[in-house]
This record gives structure tokens, sequence and C-alpha cells, in this order.
């Protein structure tokens, strides 16, 4: 084969690239980059920036340690209320929502699945009559 004909050979094999790229793309019903809710998130964003906002005016950032098979959630209040969003990024069969309550300032929650990695904790709770929302980022080896 002379170099025109690879020349040919390749420019078909890359084109074959590109067009199986773009029915891969297509069929996809979901965008890796896109909430599923967010509309949802947007009518809301007010309130969720108020809601960080309250942490960073009262210093109330809450502490997180991994130990073992447990979360040690330390808040600046006692009696918390609240919740504990965590999500997966890279699988959201694994999403999963802790609800707790603490007569002190701190609370244990068992890991919310076995699975190793990252994961992203948004803490939702009330404290000392005030609402807070923080995200966390969480390794677990």
């Amino acid at each position: 084969m002379n170099w025109g004909g690879s020349i040919v050979v390749g420019m078909g094999a890359f084109m074959a690239f590109i067009v199986g790229s773009v029915f891969y793309m297509v069929r996809q019903d979901t965008d890796t980059l896109e909430e599923d809710n967010y509309y949802d998130q947007g009518m809301h964003y007010g309130e969720v920036y108020e809601l960080k906002e309250n942490v960073q005016r009262d210093q109330a950032m809450p502490t997180l340690r991994l130990r073992g098979d447990s979360l040690y959630i330390h808040f600046s209040t006692t009696r918390n209320t609240g919740n504990a969003h965590w999500k997966r990024r890279s699988d959201a069969k694994l999403d999963k929502e802790q609800v707790f309550q603490t007569e002190s300032d701190s609370v244990a929650l068992p890991l919310a699945s076995p699975e190793r990695g990252h994961w992203e904790i948004k803490l939702t709770w009330n404290g000392a009559g005030t609402a807070y929302q923080s995200i966390h980022h969480l390794f677990i080896p």
C-alpha cells in the first residue's frame, strides 16, 4: 500500500471514531455535569445562600472526623437537629440521607455506605434556633 492509501485508511478510521462517539453521546440518558433537579435548586438559591452565610456569621462550621466505621460531627452549639446527605459523584445510586438529633455538641453517624472513595456530605441543621448548611468533602480509605 502506498502512502496515499495509508492516509485514506487513517482518515476513515478517524471519521468512524468520531461518528461512534457522537452516537454514544446521543444515546446517553443523563449528563454527569447537570443535576437532576437543577431548576428547583435555582429557585431556592437565596435560601441556601442564607444558610451558608449563617455558618460564616456565627462561626458555626462543624468539624468532621472519621473513626472506624463512624463519622463524628462536632458542632459549635448543643441540641442540634438536622440531616446529613451523602452524595457520591461517581454513582448516584449510592446517595443516602441520615437524620440526626443531639443533646450535646457532637453526634456519631454510622457510615452511609461501605463504599470507599470520595464523598460529598451536605449537612443541614438547626442549632440554637438558627438554620445552617455546610458542604464537606470526605475520603473514605
